[in-house]
C-alpha cells in the first residue's frame, strides 16, 4: 500500500475541521498569552475569599505555557488549512440522501468533475472523462471534442444525469474528490500531529505532577 493511501482522506478529516475545540484554537493564540502574563504577576499561589472563609490555591504547577501556545499555533495553522483546501461536496454532505436534498443538482455536480478532470494533480485521463460521460450523462455529442484545454461545453452541462444514474455518479465524483490535494492533506497531518504532542505533552507533566503531590 502506498503512503498516499494511508494519509485519510477529507471525509477522515471533517470531523476535526469542523470541531469547535479546534475552531477556538484562534481564540488561544490570543487568550494563553495573556493569561501567562497574570498569572506570572500573581506568584505562586493566591488567596480566595468565599462566605467569610479564605482558601489559598497554589497556581505553580509545571504548566509549559509555551507548549500550549505552540499547540493552539498548530491547530490554527490546521484549521486554515482545511478551510481553504476542503472540497465543499465532501464538507458539506454527509451523503448522496442529503447532497439531493439540499444540493445545487445535477449540473454542479458535472461541473465539478469537469473542473477535477482538468486539475493535474487528480491524474483523470481522457478515458476516465469518457466513461463518466458515457455511464452517467445523457450527452450525445462528440467527446473527442472535450479535452482539458477546451472549456466545458453548455451542453454537457445542461444534458443532466438521469435519475437512475445520479447516486452511481455523485459517489463517483465523491470518492475522487476525498482522496483530493495529498499535499494539503499531508500538511494536516503534520501540524494536527505536532499540535496534539505539544497538548499531550503538557496534560503528561501536570499529571505526573499532581500524583506526586496528592
Amino acid at each position: 500500500m502506498s503512503i498516499v493511501k494511508k494519509i485519510p482522506d477529507w471525509s477522515g478529516f471533517k470531523a476535526l475541521g469542523n470541531s469547535k475545540i479546534i475552531k477556538s484554537s484562534y481564540w488561544w493564540l490570543f487568550i494563553v498569552p495573556i493569561l501567562a502574563k497574570i498569572l506570572e504577576s500573581t506568584g505562586d499561589s493566591v488567596d480566595i475569599t468565599i462566605f467569610n472563609a479564605t482558601f489559598k490555591i497554589t497556581l505553580n504547577l509545571p504548566f509549559s505555557w509555551s507548549l500550549f501556545y505552540f499547540s493552539a499555533v498548530c491547530f490554527s495553522i490546521a484549521s486554515l488549512i482545511y478551510l481553504f483546501n476542503r472540497p465543499q461536496v465532501v464538507n458539506d454532505y454527509k451523503n448522496y440522501e442529503e447532497w439531493d436534498e439540499f444540493g445545487r443538482g445535477s449540473s454542479s455536480l458535472i461541473r465539478v468533475y469537469m473542473q477535477l478532470y482538468r486539475n493535474p494533480s487528480h491524474e483523470i485521463t481522457d478515458k476516465s472523462k469518457d466513461f463518466f460521460i458515457k455511464n452517467y450523462l445523457e450527452y450525445k455529442g462528440d467527446l473527442s471534442k472535450i479535452t482539458k484545454e477546451s472549456g466545458t461545453p453548455l451542453k454537457l452541462v445542461m444534458a443532466g444525469i438521469p435519475e437512475k444514474n445520479r447516486k452511481t455518479a455523485y459517489y463517483h465524483v465523491f470518492d475522487i474528490l476525498k482522496q483530493s490535494n495529498v499535499t494539503a492533506r499531508r500538511l494536516l497531518i503534520l501540524f494536527y500531529t505536532i499540535g496534539f504532542g505539544f497538548f499531550i505533552t503538557v496534560l503528561v507533566q501536570n499529571f505526573i505532577y499532581v500524583s506526586q503531590h496528592l
